[in-house]
């Protein structure tokens, strides 16, 4: 008797229940891509919880320089690949201008934004605005968004030395936000409801957006193409959510 019991409690036992597996993946980007990629991340979570995506922020002069970079498992960029690699596009971004909330204008002609960033022109008031003095805030070197805004705006022009540097797209903001005169640029995944995006008319003519230029094509990159959980993150931001 005993030993049957023995038996029988011993057929009740359930095992321990496995812990379900995760895949974790590192994502390098620039600071300029930083709200953009991780809001991709997390939309991107709540489809596929099994798949852990982290973002790691690179700076763009490493950037450029893709084959310099370890323990990630894809860039997400505008810069071109290496010779030889994978590469998708994700999306074409655009590089708007902003200013303060403040700011009276609706609008500025492309050459007058040349004068300013060229620290040509340092009063909102010679441009029909508020008497402030005009303070530029611009990304740090290296940064796509910076350097296709210097040879479509500048003509490859240096920005004036008065330029204030902002490490972030956040800087950029809170920095035009809390001055009256600030302007600045950034890319318009990065635009909030706290600063007043301008307008930009290339000519007199009244044309806008200088041709379409100010804009940057963002892909995802690696040394080889990515199977798996990340093939099917790439499908899924170009099939579904940059739609």
């Amino acid at each position: 008797m005993l030993i049957l019991l023995s038996f029988i409690l011993g057929g009740c036992v359930t095992e321990a229940p496995t812990a379900t597996p995760y895949s974790a993946y590192r994502i390098a980007s620039p600071p300029e891509l930083e709200s953009m990629v991780i809001s991709w991340l997390v939309a991107y979570q709540e489809i596929d919880p099994q798949t852990l995506l982290q973002i790691e922020i690179v700076s763009p002069q490493v950037l450029q320089e893709a084959t310099e970079i370890q323990n990630v498992d894809l860039i997400i960029t505008s810069y071109k690949p290496p010779e030889g690699w994978y590469a998708t596009p994700l999306l074409t971004a655009e590089i708007v201008v902003i200013v303060n909330p403040r700011n009276e204008l609706d609008t500025l002609l492309e050459a007058d934004l040349a004068l300013i960033f060229a620290g040509k022109i340092h009063s909102w008031a010679d441009l029909g605005g508020r008497d402030e003095k005009i303070q530029p805030v611009i990304p740090l070197q290296g940064e796509a968004s910076r350097e296709k805004f210097q040879e479509v705006i500048l003509g490859g022009s240096p920005f004036a030395l008065t330029s204030l540097l902002a490490p972030t797209p956040a800087f950029v903001r809170q920095f035009v936000r809390e001055n009256p005169g600030g302007i600045g640029f950034l890319l318009r995944g990065n635009l909030s409801e706290d600063v007043r995006r301008i307008a930009l008319i290339a000519d007199t003519s009244g044309a806008e957006d200088p041709g379409g230029q100010l804009r940057l094509d963002i892909h995802a990159i690696w040394n080889e193409e990515p199977l798996g959980d990340l093939h099917a993150f790439l499908l899924w931001l170009q099939g579904s959510y940059l739609q």
